[in-house]
């Protein structure tokens, strides 16, 4: 029997196994203006990943802009980890 409770290993370990996730970019869209991703931006990018990989309805991304939230497609969302990852 395993604890649902406790994550797994992995970036997917830290990602909700229910409910809908809204997932925080602005640093790694920050980020595209660097030539190289750091440590942090690495473990951000494996999150993302992972994030992307779930269901398409309960992963929304965001950006803070003038300090709100706004939400940011998919497709940019995939783009912006897809360039970061390439570097």
């Amino acid at each position: 029997m395993t604890d649902r409770s406790v994550p797994t290993a992995g970036p997917e370990g830290l990602l909700p196994r229910e409910g809908t996730l809204f997932l925080d970019l602005t640093r790694l869209q920050v980020r595209l203006q660097r030539p190289v991703p750091t440590g942090i931006d690495r473990i951000e990018l494996a999150v993302a990943r992972a994030a992307l990989a779930r269901e398409p309805g309960r992963t929304h991304f965001v950006v803070f802009s003038a300090g709100r939230p706004v939400l940011l497609p998919r497709g940019l969302a995939a783009e912006t980890v897809g360039t970061l990852a390439r570097r």
